[in-house]
């Protein structure tokens, strides 16, 4: 079975190596010259979890899909701040629905608004070669469920949803897919675009949830911690009167990386552009999900705030802050809209950045107002006690004068 991949960063790149380690025969497509010279066995062997890794052949030719049993998008679509912009991704459907043959699966891992397999995928690919899914050529989506740190892991182990087009496109991505991981669900296509989006809004309004709750204890005084641990105590009892588990998230400076930021967007984008306004069930105003968007955007604000006013507080001048922690989530480098860059922005004092897995960001400095943005397990081992203990608590502490390095 010959499976082309399209795309090779986050996403492409370990499906990929998945589906050539168990011996299909793969090509992926790449444009980018850089990310094609970056691809090497000795990368793909830091994928955990999947052995042999085996070299796949990478090209820039897009004709390679011309003679594929299987083409699986790992394209991302772009995200302006305000709306998807569909441009570059209706092009490259375009593009495949002229070389693709009879009979073809076309399985789009991308993440992408409701409505968009049928509206735009579909109509597009269609358009452009004149061959008909469901019945020329099969076609599913399969968003996908990578984490950066954990790519191979999740790939193999996380139940994986396959939408397709009609029962017979689900069942030529099940087969594609069972190749790789045997937990896998078949539905509709829209049924997993938004499973996608909704297992990621779930998060950041939950969230958000936290990081109100904090902001609420802030104002009174009272530990967001103790908050959380009594919250979350309560005792899951089964039965008559059932009292479901509490599980209040961890309160924090805000919320990066690639997916939360967009895919609470692109939910309600779809609902309300590509369903709205032939839809009867309308958008409630105000949004959920949309508010708990805007609470973790402000964070950072809110967080500059906080310090703004202990350098007021505390008569500090020209005072030197220390934020702990740039990539996104613990353990990772990744540091695609984060919450510590965005507050490095907005404070107007001498400023450092610190990550113990980024070398760039390794100013160990006794600052005089510390912050935790991400809390990576490095800094259980390197901070002094008791500071660690308030950082955990508070985020922002004053250390003036203290030694926050063991």
């Amino acid at each position: 079975m010959k499976i082309v991949v399209v795309g090779l960063g986050t996403i492409g790149l370990p499906v990929a190596a998945a589906f050539a380690s168990v011996g299909c025969e793969v090509v992926g497509v790449e444009e980018s010259k850089s990310v094609r010279a970056s691809i090497t066995l000795k990368r793909l062997e830091k994928f955990k979890l999947l052995t042999p890794i085996k070299m796949f052949d990478v090209t820039s030719n897009i004709d390679v899909v011309k003679d594929a049993d299987a083409i699986v998008v790992c394209v991302g679509l772009d995200w302006n701040g305000k709306e998807p912009v569909f441009d570059p991704f209706v092009d490259l459907l375009r593009v495949l629905g002229r070389r693709i043959k009879k009979g073809v699966l076309i399985c789009v891992e991308t993440t992408i608004p409701p409505g968009t397999m049928v509206g735009v995928v579909k109509t597009q690919l269609e358009m452009s070669g004149g061959l008909i899914a469901g019945k020329d050529f099969y076609l599913v989506h399969a968003p996908e469920r990578i984490a950066a740190g954990r790519e191979m892991y999740n790939l193999l182990f996380l139940p994986r949803v396959i939408g397709g087009y009609s029962e017979k496109c689900r069942q030529k991505g099940l087969e594609l897919y069972s190749k790789i991981n045997k937990n896998v669900t078949l539905m509709s296509l829209e049924t997993a675009e938004i499973t996608k989006l909704v297992e990621n809004a779930y998060r950041d309004v939950n969230i958000a949830f936290a990081n109100e709750v904090s902001l609420i204890c802030d104002a009174f005084g009272v530990d967001v911690g103790d908050v959380r641990v009594r919250v979350n105590e309560l005792p899951d009892i089964i039965g008559a009167m059932n009292n479901p588990v509490r599980n209040m998230h961890v309160p924090g400076i805000g919320v990066g990386g690639y997916c939360l930021p967009k895919d609470s967007h692109l939910l309600l984008w779809g609902w309300k552009t590509l369903l709205f306004p032939n839809c009867e069930y309308r958008p409630p105003v105000p949004s959920v999900i949309e508010n708990a968007r805007w609470l973790n955007d402000m964070m950072p604000e809110r967080v500059a705030g906080k310090i703004n006013r202990l350098v007021e507080n505390r008569c500090l001048k020209d005072p030197r802050i220390l934020i702990l922690g740039v990539g996104f989530a613990p353990g990772i480098t990744d540091n695609r809209n984060s919450p510590a860059i965005e507050l490095f922005k907005l404070l107007h004092y001498r400023t450092y950045l610190h990550d113990p897995y980024q070398k760039r960001y390794r100013n160990e400095i006794d600052a005089d107002i510390t912050v935790l943005a991400t809390a990576h397990d490095w800094y259980r081992l390197h901070l002094e006690p008791l500071i660690l203990e308030a950082l955990l608590r508070d985020r922002v502490v004053c250390t003036k004068g203290e030694r926050i390095w063991k």
